[in-house]
């Protein structure tokens, strides 16, 4: 089994035309106001509402000392701003949110040669805190517990003067992706079709990044420090990822899984299932130097019912080359194509013609048997699960959908001499398939889990009907599966005597339904042979001088024959056929005042 996988890198753009906040101009100039600016790609949690979808902006503020940042381990309550809380607020007559404060406010010092830094983040949350140490402005980010688009922005040696030179007489920050975005597409390798509740479906149940084929070990490292003046980042322990990042469906009742699909399935709609908008994973800028993997839990939902948990485990090599850097700003998208593999069946159309086809004249209307396929023709096809060659009892797997009792309807098309039906079925991944077809579609129907062939009673002893079996191991999934065809009836001739001139109102009387489960060493179906019916007349065709009446019949014996004979009146024999007629054999049976001979048509 192979999944084919790409990744495609997309570039967060910041764009030139920005969206900017409405920060008006406080009534005190002294006053400290932001004006906020970022790409149209920033975004939350994955969201890509991006402006609109941040509230709150976290400020932290120093002034500045001997050119370089104070020591110590965190901004304090003595600080010019510790974490101000930076967020929109309502209004009314625009009915939106898109006015920027906070409170209480900031004023510029006195002094105009004192400067002070600044730096910003966003989405501000309440236990932030900046680490001075080694002289950087450093706040802590963790993945694991906090997947968030983090964005940053600074603004250095600011003071009254400088910013009232700016547009909006304001320190301007302008917001940048500190982190890497990734999500992923999960397709299938072949289409699905038919009916879209009826037809085959693939339905997910987790997607799972981690970093070894068994589902354990952590992918990315997930906790650092990034400086909140240069964008960069000290990665908290670059040796040990931590997280294992799993996905389920939003109909997942999991409340403790954050991350969640966009749908929890694939029909034949074939739309692909991606990461839902507000569950893009976003990580710490880094390099890996293993492979890391995408395992897949789903379940094959076959278009007869049969559901199959599959799993895509340690198939998925994410970074065919390595080793593979993620870079702040950028996204990476992995592109997963489930693989399926569509039964295909091709049946054998030169099946061997009876011996004297084309030398035995028949009564009117009266079939010599099968020919070849022709364009349109149609036959029955099921197929039968078993675990594998010692199971018991197989459960059934193929049939018409919504009638288990019938067999999928395949049909030939000769312009390219394949077989087609709909909606596709698709290889187990273990097991044996054990199929049953037969021709005409109608001869062949499913009773406890046993393919019953049947003589219909609207054309009784007229049908020369093909039977063909094939087992097929599912791991190998060949296609197409080759089924070679074969005659599963007798075929008896039977010639009337000149002696008894006109003949009519023939009549015979034999078993028409039976079933079989298994063959003989020659591949000749073991009957067992419903014989209600088996004294019951039926009528044939009439038949004139030197012509055969042709019938096709059960392997056994014809019980009864009548006719009506111009020169000697209603004729009646009885036990005809001793030996037996067997399957896929030819016999003519010649009719006499003196008797009745045998004799057995061999295959040339």
């Amino acid at each position: 089994m192979r999944i084919f996988l790409s990744f495609l890198i997309l570039l967060f753009c910041v764009s030139c035309s920005q969206e900017t906040n409405e920060n008006a101009a406080m009534e005190d100039s002294a006053s400290i106001s932001f004006d906020t600016s970022w790409g149209k790609d920033v975004q939350t949690r994955g969201n890509e509402m991006v402006y609109h979808s941040i509230f709150k902006i976290g400020i932290f503020a120093k002034m500045k000392s001997d050119g370089d940042w104070q020591d110590g381990k965190s901004f304090d309550p003595s600080s010019f701003m510790n974490n101000v809380n930076f967020s929109r607020t309502w209004v009314p007559e625009k009915n939106d949110w898109s006015k920027w404060d906070y409170t209480p406010h900031h004023y510029w010092p006195e002094n105009e040669n004192q400067k002070i830094n600044f730096f910003a983040y966003a989405p501000r949350r309440d236990s932030a805190s900046l680490n001075l140490a080694n002289n950087q402005v450093r706040l802590y980010h963790s993945t694991s517990k906090e997947n968030v688009d983090l964005v940053w922005a600074c603004s250095l040696n600011q003071n009254k003067s400088t910013v009232s030179k700016s547009e909006n007489k304001a320190v301007k920050l302008q917001f940048s992706h500190s982190l890497a975005k990734i999500s992923f597409k999960i397709g299938l390798s072949e289409l699905l079709d038919g009916d879209t509740d009826k037809g085959a479906q693939v339905i997910l149940k987790s997607v799972k990044l981690c970093d070894s084929p068994d589902g354990t070990g952590g992918v990315f490292i997930d906790g650092g420090y990034l400086n909140l003046a240069t964008g960069e980042w000290n990665n908290d322990d670059p040796l040990s990822p931590r997280t294992v990042y799993t996905w389920t469906p939003k109909t997942d009742t999991n409340k403790n899984e954050d991350f969640r699909l966009s749908s929890d399935k694939i029909n034949s709609e074939n739309k692909p299932i991606t990461v839902s908008n507000d569950s893009y994973l976003f990580i710490l800028p880094q390099m890996k130097y293993k492979a890391f993997y995408l395992i897949v839990d789903y379940v094959l939902k076959h278009a007869d019912g049969i559901e199959e948990p599959r799993q895509a485990k340690g198939l998925v090599k994410v970074n065919p080359e390595l080793p593979m850097e993620f870079v702040a700003g950028k996204a990476y998208n992995f592109v997963l194509n489930i693989p399926l593999h569509t039964i295909q069946i091709d049946v054998d159309t030169e099946v061997k013609k009876w011996p004297s086809t084309t030398k035995t004249t028949r009564a009117e209307g009266t079939n010599t048997g099968f020919r070849e396929f022709s364009d349109g023709s149609k036959l029955g096809l099921f197929a039968f699960h078993a675990q594998n060659s010692t199971t018991e009892s197989d459960s059934l797997f193929m049939s018409k959908l919504n009638n288990t009792k019938e067999g999928e309807v395949l049909t030939y098309r000769a312009t390219d001499k394949t077989w087609g039906y709909s909606p596709k079925r698709f290889w187990p991944q273990t097991g044996i398939l054990h199929f049953y077809a037969g021709y005409p579609d109608y001869l062949i129907f499913n009773e406890n889990g046993k393919a019953r062939f049947t003589t219909p009673d609207h054309n009784p002893f007229g049908v020369d009907f093909l039977w063909g079996l094939c087992n097929v191991e599912c791991s190998s999934h060949p296609n197409p599966v080759k089924i070679k065809m074969k005659h599963a009836l007798a075929r008896v001739n039977i010639y009337f005597d000149e002696e008894y001139g006109d003949v009519d109102n023939v009549e015979v009387a034999a078993s028409r339904k039976g079933t079989f489960t298994s063959t003989s060493t020659e591949d000749i179906p073991i009957w067992k042979v419903d014989n209600s019916q088996e004294n019951e007349l039926i009528g044939v065709n009439k038949v004139k001088e030197d012509m055969a009446a042709i019938l096709f019949v059960f392997p056994g014996k014809i019980n009864k024959l009548r006719f009506q004979s111009s020169l000697k009146g209603t004729i009646d024999f009885s036990n005809i056929g001793t030996p037996p007629f067997e399957a896929g054999k030819e016999y003519n049976i010649y009719v006499s005042p003196t008797g009745i001979s045998i004799v057995y048509v061999p295959s040339k």
